[in-house]
């Protein structure tokens, strides 16, 4: 829009064009497959003047990913057959997209041969994160170097003072050590 347009012009101009993007957030966050091609076909002069209508088909395309993660949330198990339904896709490109998405560590989930889909209950990015990896590579070798102790199992073989009962875990004894720098890795 030139820069001398008219104030009038420049408002209704800009609220036909935000209100496009507006509703077609509301739209997205809904996650309803039906509601969100109504937008988009509503102002699909405003998508192709801006420029954006890849933008937009890249936003309408994440809809089924966005649903399965939800339907991950709410099923342990599914058929292919329903969760395509759900998802508004053929089975094929349901069961392509679920392999796509485990590849890509979206989200974890495994496809039977008799097509049921079976949805762990694991975060996939609590399993994949290099910062946990690595602390629980550190917790095995600690809990090696632990185990191999002299001095540690004495200290387990010792009897209790008078009076306590002792409910001494390995968990509370790797908290309780004082470790080197050397002993410990660089998570980073």
């Amino acid at each position: 829009m030139p820069k001398n347009a008219s104030l009038a012009l420049q408002r209704a101009t800009t609220s036909v064009i935000s209100r496009a993007y507006s509703e077609l957030a509301t739209a997205m966050q809904s996650d309803c497959h039906a509601r969100v091609l109504s937008v988009i076909d509503k102002a699909a002069d405003v998508w192709t003047e801006d420029g954006n209508i890849g933008l937009v088909n890249l936003c309408f395309n994440t809809i089924p990913k966005r649903i399965i993660k939800k339907l991950r949330e709410i099923y342990v198990t599914i058929t292919l057959q329903e969760l395509s339904r759900l998802v508004f896709l053929s089975p094929q490109d349901a069961k392509s997209l679920l392999q796509q998405m485990t590849s890509s560590n979206n989200i974890i989930a495994e496809i039977s041969s008799s097509e049921i889909v079976t949805f762990p209950n694991t975060n996939p990015t609590e399993l994949n994160s290099t910062h946990t990896l690595n602390l629980l590579n550190n917790l095995v070798q600690l809990n090696k170097q632990l185990g191999s102790s002299k001095e540690y199992l004495a200290k387990q073989n010792n009897s209790p003072k008078e009076g306590f009962v002792s409910e001494f875990t390995v968990e509370e004894s790797i908290m309780d050590q004082d470790f080197k720098d050397d002993d410990i890795m660089d998570f980073e």
